[in-house]
């Protein structure tokens, strides 16, 4: 897929962003810095703690050799803790900041608890494959987790860390179903 300045990329957020609110969709997702040429980004604890929380993991799932440790998970999350410790991470406070660490040791405990996972070794993925939809829109999406299973079949995972559940109209898993069938070349896809 060749570099197109004109497009637009499509993923679960930007659909859900949009759904939410079409300007901010705009400014976060297709509005570029005239003088820059970039986006608009912006942190918050939220997106800091999701975004560290999936980095975390998939450092610790694609770990070369050696059985994986949960010594080697905590050290992980310290280190990469410290890349958006303080106003990094859009932390109003130390004690806000430590509520949310808290809360990204509690979330990689329960994964830790979890046997399937640590036992499993996922598919590698691109981190972010693309299906090109044709007219300037590139469908995409970030998948954390895809298991092959005795039956030939692939199974997608999502791992959660916002405080709400999932919604029942989401389209997250039906998106990257068809990443994951253009990606792996198969037909055979569970979300």
């Amino acid at each position: 897929m060749t570099w197109n300045p004109n497009a637009v990329f499509i993923s679960p957020s930007s659909i859900a962003s949009f759904k939410s609110c079409p300007q901010a969709y705009y400014y976060s997702s297709v509005y570029r810095n005239p003088k820059t040429g970039l986006k608009i980004q912006l942190i918050n604890p939220k997106l800091a703690l999701g975004s560290t929380v999936h980095s975390i993991l998939a450092q610790f799932l694609f770990r070369l050799g050696g059985d994986r440790t949960r010594d080697q998970l905590i050290n992980i999350l310290n280190r990469f803790w410290a890349d958006i410790a303080g106003e990094k991470g859009g932390f109003s406070s130390e004690g806000e900041e430590n509520r949310y660490k808290e809360r990204a040791l509690k979330m990689l405990e329960i994964f830790w608890g979890n046997d399937h996972f640590r036992l499993i070794q996922p598919i590698k993925m691109p981190d972010f494959p693309k299906v090109d939809l044709g007219d300037d829109l590139i469908l995409t999406g970030k998948l954390d987790w895809i298991e092959k299973e005795d039956d030939k079949s692939y199974r997608i995972i999502d791992f959660k860390t916002g405080e709400k559940e999932e919604r029942n109209d989401s389209l997250q898993l039906p998106i990257y179903a068809v990443l994951a069938a253009n990606y792996l070349k198969s037909s055979n896809i569970k979300a």
